[in-house]
């Protein structure tokens, strides 16, 4: 694979994981060095100052983010302040469920309750300030998302529990998830029995 291929599959890569992704992660998923990684980003970086792209790349150690350039700040800054004046999509009200009713949860388990990609949709709820991200105490090349206490405070109760149908909301989403997983796992039995052609 020549630069230019690793370039575009890097580029490509940082740009779908929209939040701060590892170099140890991005190597292992191209098969390169680290430092092959660093090297490409800061190539890809100048192409973006020299072509006055509205795209950079932040660095920082360990991690590489893909940004709007600092002169469209305010263009976006305008977006945010849009995005906050509407009401909240029917998407970001099934993210805010799953995280309110289920605590903290990480990207990956919210995708998997509601089977597609919740990264636009935490974005909203983020900017809103009606949850709050952390490091994922079990891995920190990720992070858990919850309720804000803004959140909280704004539903008139003192902790999560006191929501409506609670128990049973929680076993509902407990069920959904197993039985995703049960569908899942019988669809690659299914997949591996089927004989070659």
């Amino acid at each position: 694979m020549n630069e230019e291929n690793k370039k575009n599959q890097l580029e490509s890569l940082i740009f779908a994981a929209t939040e701060p992704i590892s170099y140890k992660k991005l190597a292992k998923l191209l098969d390169l060095k680290v430092q092959e990684i660093k090297e490409l980003t800061e190539k890809i970086n100048n192409q973006y100052k020299e072509s006055n792209s509205g795209l950079r790349l932040t660095f920082n150690d360990s991690e590489v983010q893909m940004v709007t350039s600092p002169e469209n700040s305010e263009i976006v800054n305008e977006l945010t302040k849009s995005d906050l004046k509407e009401d909240l999509s029917l998407a970001a009200l099934e993210t805010l469920a799953i995280i309110i009713y289920k605590g903290s949860q990480r990207k990956v388990d919210i995708d998997f309750i509601r089977g597609v990609n919740s990264v636009y949709t935490l974005r909203t709820l983020l900017i809103r300030g009606l949850i709050e991200r952390e490091s994922d105490p079990q891995d920190a090349r990720s992070f858990v998302y919850k309720p804000s206490l803004e959140l909280i405070k704004k539903l008139g109760i003192s902790n999560t529990k006191e929501l409506p149908n609670y128990e049973e909301i929680v076993k509902k989403l407990d069920e959904i998830k197993q039985e995703t997983l049960r569908v899942q796992t019988e669809f690659k039995q299914d997949t591996i029995k089927q004989p070659n052609d």
